[in-house]
């Protein structure tokens, strides 16, 4: 993921580079997190199906017969090794040895299509300086630094406006209370 981020980070104007940065980890965490879904599902729905081939029925219903029915969302490792009994437990660890390889296997077309999108790339050499430096990087610059075709408006320079900048600054008289010498 560094070199993914590197060139997003590298592709455009410096005043931009938070901006890139964040929508790329933005766009990284919602396809992660849809990724995670459709495997999570795909694995349910195939464990569902493989571990009555591997376990028993008499062994489920005596487990669903005990107040514990096996609930395939809920297997952890633990319980698996320790809390089920072997029988159940060997039969869970092969359906799981079953159903992961296919999964994996749907998946080589998107990684697959993805492989062939990276051809496609633009390739953009690394900047070697930033603004701070002195010189301008990633787009021209006019004086102090603001991005070419924006202009000052006047109406808010700088962090605050001039209300801001008013109250931020002593007035002329005031003392250190707030209030004018010698009329308190």
């Amino acid at each position: 993921m560094p070199t993914l981020i590197l060139m997003v980070q590298n592709s455009v104007p410096f005043h931009e580079l938070g901006s890139a940065t964040s929508s790329s980890n933005y766009f990284r965490q919602i396809g992660g997190s849809l990724g995670a879904s459709l495997v999570g599902t795909l694995l349910a729905s195939q464990l569902a199906d493989k571990i009555p081939q591997y376990v028993p029925a008499a062994a489920l219903n005596a487990l669903a017969q005990s107040g514990h029915p096996l609930d395939t969302n809920s297997l952890t490792p633990t319980l698996v090794h320790d809390a089920l009994p072997a029988v159940i437990g060997n039969g869970i660890v092969k359906a799981y040895n079953d159903v992961l390889p296919p999964i994996f296997l749907y998946l080589v077309p998107i990684i697959g299509v993805a492989f062939v999108l990276s051809f496609f790339l633009k390739q953009i050499p690394l900047r070697t300086a930033s603004p701070a430096a002195g010189q301008p990087a990633g787009g021209s610059t006019r004086r102090r630094g603001r991005p070419a075709g924006r202009r000052r408006t006047g109406r808010c320079r700088g962090r605050w406006g001039a209300a801001e900048r008013a109250a931020q600054r002593p007035a002329a008289g005031r003392t250190a209370t707030g209030g004018r010498g010698g009329r308190e």
